[in-house]
């Protein structure tokens, strides 16, 4: 009768039984157990699986410029991250777009004693309409502080700056001086790119400044500390270390800085991560695995061609083939 053959260990020992431990569930509670799955710190799939508790603003601002320059370099040079952010942009903004005017009559009467109805709103909405296309799409693009872009390509950047950075940063600015020319509203939008937002110095967060966005005793944003010129602009260098802080809004309540960001937790107060930050790694190795895949196809390429100019000689020098072709 033949032996059972036994395992051994790395050391050539025979493997000993494990002793069998029971698997703490939900339903199977009871001293030395966990109630939750999700706590369970003895199984092979979260045995290791220990993730820091922090607050949000810990969590993502200290690693925000690392996280916001690969997502960056994977749009610049992956088609595909670069085609999920265009088709998301041209689905949302599109090439025109446009406010829809609608206001609600009803409450206004109720608020203010008058007989706002239906008519008025129309008539409302068409006036405000025109104003708006007028300010908006004007041939001397006065809307833009920087007098580049319509607004609706304004709103094309910021939300790719959403998209890919995780924040859109805009200051109003009140330009009477272009009333002069041929604009015929003061105020202009500024386009902030949000490497610019951050603190005085780059100093760390404190209690009332997080991540340039200074806020109050109840955590409400108040003022925003922008850099003069952005940290890699080495034709300003006297501008990459000076700040200017822009206050919100007016003691009359105008905004001045509009700042958005998809809040994901509470007490969250900047932007940073946008929609390709939870695949980024996936990505990073879907871009290796294609180049590998063309690299070995270029090399396969080059090896058959050598070798049929190698047997095409051989034919031509003795007449016969000398190869066999190897799969």
């Amino acid at each position: 009768m033949s032996k059972i053959p036994q395992l051994l260990d790395q050391y050539g020992q025979p493997l000993s039984k494990s002793p069998i431990v029971n698997k703490p569930t939900a339903l199977n509670g009871g001293w030395g157990h966990i109630p939750y799955d999700a706590a369970d710190n003895t199984g092979i799939h979260t045995g290791n699986w220990n993730p820091l508790l922090t607050s949000p603003d810990v969590e993502l601002n200290p690693w925000r410029d690392r996280i916001v320059s690969r997502v960056r370099d994977l749009v610049r040079n992956d088609g595909w991250a670069s085609a999920a952010v265009t088709r998301t942009l041209d689905n949302a903004i599109g090439a025109v777009f446009r406010p829809i005017s609608k206001p609600d009559y009803r409450a206004l009467s109720v608020q203010t004693g008058f007989a706002f109805d239906a008519s008025w709103a129309a008539e409302w909405s068409s006036i405000v309409d025109s104003h708006w296309r007028s300010w908006a799409n004007d041939d001397g693009r006065y809307s833009d502080t920087e007098r580049r872009l319509s607004f609706s390509q304004i709103m094309w950047v910021g939300f790719r700056n959403l998209l890919i950075d995780g924040d859109v940063i805009a200051v109003l600015n009140y330009m009477p001086e272009r009333l002069k020319k041929q604009a015929l509203y003061a105020t202009a939008v500024q386009l902030i790119d949000p490497d610019r937002l951050c603190n005085p110095n780059q100093n760390i967060d404190s209690m009332y400044c997080r991540g340039g966005v200074q806020i109050d005793q109840y955590g409400a944003p108040i003022g925003y500390y922008f850099r003069e010129a952005h940290i890699s602009d080495y034709y300003a260098l006297n501008k990459t270390m000076t700040w200017n802080y822009i206050e919100k809004e007016t003691d009359w309540g105008r905004p001045k800085v509009v700042h958005y960001f998809e809040t994901q937790r509470a007490d969250e107060h900047r932007g940073g991560a946008g929609i390709l930050t939870p695949i980024i790694q996936r990505l990073k190795m879907i871009i290796k695995y294609d180049q590998t895949e063309m690299d070995a196809a270029v090399l396969n390429a080059f090896l058959v061609s050598s070798l049929l100019i190698w047997g095409t000689l051989n034919i031509s020098v003795y007449g016969q083939w000398h190869f066999s072709l190897i799969t």
